[in-house]
């Protein structure tokens, strides 16, 4: 089986918790900025109608 990586885990989780929460997920990135590690989570607004708002 092949590893999964972080951001792909982070995507699969927040995926479910946005879409209930009326966000879409946008991007993950995690990354090591002047030796410190960092995870982003983008995320959309959707309006009340499902588009962006």
């Amino acid at each position: 089986m092949a590893k999964k990586k972080i951001t792909e885990l982070i995507a699969e989780w927040m995926e479910p918790f946005g879409r209930d929460n009326g966000y879409e997920l946008s991007r993950t990135e995690f990354v090591k900025e002047a030796g410190t590690w960092y995870l982003r989570v983008y995320a959309d607004r959707l309006g009340e109608n499902g588009d962006y708002g």
